[in-house]
């Protein structure tokens, strides 16, 4: 339950535009943030280094002035004020010999080699090193830098008060993204609540027209240039539909009264010649073919208008909840016949508890199209498997056969009343089967798709809402 509640509201425009913003608003701060925090490290690491030089140029300064000694004293002098366990001095010769050193008791890992001494070059007066110590989580900053023509110095400083100062600045960097997110999502929820306000109203709309209301239209508001057309645009639509309606429904009676009526008495006259004594066989064979070829046009046209209804939302059905699985099956026996005449092999693979709401009699009219369709192009020795599962919250219906299959061009439109492929030509019908099964369909809120391949046969695939057997 939670989930699907979940879902309806991970399925709204208001919804996804709120995530949208916050995530867009979000990830701008986080590269603002982020920047900031690079930038600040980076500062912190030039300070340290410009520290770094500065002892460098006191000591070099000192050496000159008065020698080896008086270097070895300070280097002993500056480690003790800052702590042994925060820095280091050392003092080597050009050939890597330790001349002087602080105490390095909290430094034992860190060897002249390590430690870049020999990287730096004949051309280099100093250079830097970061280096991690089991001793010194936070990292160290070294400096090797010339200080006379075969001295080196080495001084070694613990990141620990810089690293102290990342980790604040990294909590406050947490906290400021938390904030700004939940600021970011209420801000983008009130405006895209605001923004689609006139949409909502629309969707209401679309609701209670849906419904029957055709009458009803979308109040014009000053909400915005773009929802004040979308407006206009709907109730424009819906005079169009109103008048559309109008116009089929009056084009359906005329069909019915124009064209059943004749064929009907029509029809009447040549069953009266058939079974008339006095036409001889050829009058009597003419008659037969004239309440044949009536029969078909009938059928055509019922059909039709049946197709014509069920769109237009003008057929009564009687829907209720229903298992499917037990009428399929008895779609399938009543077709058994059908698949023993044709050699044709009919398999199903259907699953119990298939509950959806249907008009049972319709229901069976489209599958029964599907399976005609099925028979029609499937030769002898093939085969036709019919499946449903329920996938939730769709029941899935499917149709392969083995046929002859449908070319990648007349795929898209094989839905389209009277189309025929090339395929079906030589074959019976009228073309309007896999419309009405279509129609039907869609009156029941859901859908077909058909897949296929010439010669490898087709698959044709029922999608109905499935409800909870209880």
């Amino acid at each position: 339950m939670l989930l699907k509640r979940w879902r309806n509201i991970w399925n709204t425009l208001a919804f996804r535009l709120t995530f949208l913003y916050a995530v867009i608003f979000c990830i701008s701060i986080f590269v603002a943030l982020f920047v900031v925090y690079l930038l600040s490290a980076s500062i912190i690491i030039e300070s340290t280094d410009r520290d770094l030089l500065n002892e460098h140029e006191e000591f070099a300064s000192l050496y000159k002035q008065h020698g080896l000694e008086a270097i070895k004293t300070e280097a002993v002098i500056e480690a003790d004020s800052e702590g042994p366990d925060r820095t280091f001095y050392r003092i080597f010769s050009r050939s890597g010999a330790e001349l002087a050193t602080s105490d390095t008791s909290a430094w034992s890992d860190l060897n002249p080699a390590r430690t870049g001494f020999y990287q730096l070059s004949e051309k280099d007066d100093f250079k830097f090193l970061s280096l991690k110590s089991a001793e010194h989580q936070y990292g160290i900053r070294i400096m090797n830098a010339r200080i006379g023509p075969d001295l080196i110095l080495q001084i070694g400083l613990s990141l620990e008060k810089n690293a102290h100062f990342i980790e604040a600045f990294r909590k406050i960097f947490l906290v400021s993204m938390m904030v700004v997110l939940v600021f970011a999502a209420a801000v983008g929820w009130f405006l895209a609540k605001k923004a689609l306000t006139g949409v909502a109203e629309v969707t209401r709309a679309a609701v209670q027209i849906s419904e029957g209301a055709l009458d009803l239209r979308v109040p014009i508001k000053d909400r915005g240039n773009e929802i004040e057309n979308l407006a206009k645009t709907f109730n424009q639509m819906l005079d169009r539909i109103k008048t559309l309606i109008s116009k089929m429904a009056e084009i359906t009676d005329n069909i019915a009264h124009d064209l059943k009526s004749p064929l009907t008495r029509m029809r009447g006259m040549a069953e009266l010649a058939l079974n008339s004594s006095e036409f001889d066989n050829d009058n009597q064979a003419l008659a037969s073919k004239v309440v044949e070829d009536c029969d078909r046009l009938l059928q055509m046209i019922n059909t039709m208008l049946d197709i014509s209804e069920t769109e237009a939302g003008a057929a009564k059905f009687d829907k209720k909840k229903v298992d499917i699985a037990p009428v399929l099956r008895d779609m399938v026996e009543l077709f058994q016949p059908v698949a023993e005449d044709n050699a044709v092999t009919i398999l199903t693979e259907i699953i119990d508890e298939c509950y959806a709401s249907v008009d049972v009699q319709s229901f069976q009219r489209m599958v029964a199209n599907l399976l005609d369709n099925a028979f029609k192009y499937t030769s002898s020795s093939g085969t036709i498997t019919v499946r449903a599962k329920n996938t939730e919250p769709f029941i899935l219906i499917s149709i392969q056969d083995t046929g002859v299959g449908i070319s990648e061009q007349d795929l898209p439109q094989i839905f389209q009343r009277l189309y025929r492929c090339d395929t079906s030509r030589s074959q019976p019908g009228f073309g309007l089967g896999l419309s009405l099964a279509l129609a039907i369909a869609k009156s029941h809120d859901g859908n077909i798709l058909a897949e296929s391949s010439p010669g490898k046969g087709s698959t044709f695939t029922v999608t109905l809402p499935s409800l909870h057997k209880s």
